[in-house]
């Protein structure tokens, strides 16, 4: 994640939320469902 350029400003004037995909049980769509309703700023994904 630290290969985002947003991250740069997340202790500045924003946060990160990390998401690990590697639980059996994640879902990915749903993830992003939940996240959008949150109406994010952005949302990416980032290789493991």
């Amino acid at each position: 994640m630290f290969g985002v350029p947003a991250f740069d400003r997340a202790s500045q004037t924003r946060f990160f939320l990390c998401v690990r995909a590697t639980d059996p049980r994640f879902d990915r769509e749903g993830v992003r469902r939940v996240l959008a309703e949150t109406r994010p700023l952005g949302v990416w994904e980032v290789p493991l």
